[in-house]
């Protein structure tokens, strides 16, 4: 609010009223919630909404809160009380019913973040994957923006095309659920050259996809 009150007008009221209705945002009550969890190492307690559409008690003690890097969404590294030692992965957007208890945690002195979410092209932790893609001609520079911090190398061809490698992450079953959309979202500009699995799995969605629309 203090911000808003130095910029002019007639942005400073408009600036102003976007303040007022993130005051009233449920998702904003949750950051609040949870830094007070994170900033007093104090419990944070919620019910929580599943991938899989199932809810479940949570008793976190919040180590770090990340912005994904691509949908720009809130999260936080925490570990589960209900299965300790393992730091996870959990969207405020999923949280439900927040709460800061009087149980107190530490978080390991060692603690890296960005050592527990090294490769990831979102916020899926996991095991490391590199895609190599064939760029269409003409796309390279826009693709090489875009990735970001997942591009590990970009080679332009003599015929304007690209063979670029990106990075990520696979889920719990294999999947790289965070890559895929993103690299559909190129549409023919971009092939899946390798890994098979990943190509496959793009195959699989497109064809679904189109199977949708005939007849």
């Amino acid at each position: 609010t203090t911000l808003a009150q130095q910029v002019p007008e007639p942005a400073r009221s408009a600036l102003l009223r976007r303040v007022d209705a993130l005051r009233s945002h449920d998702r904003d009550r949750v950051l609040d919630l949870v830094a007070q969890a994170w900033f007093g190492r104090r419990v944070l307690r919620c019910r929580y909404e599943s991938a899989a559409r199932r809810w479940s008690k949570r008793d976190l003690e919040v180590y770090f809160v990340e912005v994904g890097r691509r949908n720009h969404e809130p999260y936080v590294l925490a570990v589960d009380r209900a299965a300790p030692g393992k730091v996870l992965v959990f969207k405020f957007a999923r949280m439900r019913e927040v709460s800061v208890t009087h149980e107190t945690y530490e978080i390991p002195p060692d603690f890296d973040p960005d050592a527990v979410i090294g490769d990831a092209f979102g916020v899926i932790l996991g095991e490391s994957v590199r895609v190599t893609v064939r760029l269409r001609r003409g796309v390279a520079m826009a693709f090489r923006e875009v990735a970001g911090e997942a591009l590990v190398s970009l080679a332009e061809e003599p015929d304007g095309s690209a063979l670029a490698v990106v990075r990520g992450t696979l889920d719990s079953h294999g999947r790289a659920l965070e890559l895929v959309p993103w690299l559909l979202g190129w549409g023919d500009a971009v092939e899946v050259l390798e890994p098979a699995a990943v190509r496959e799995d793009l195959v699989g969605t497109l064809r679904r996809a189109a199977a949708q629309y005939e007849g």
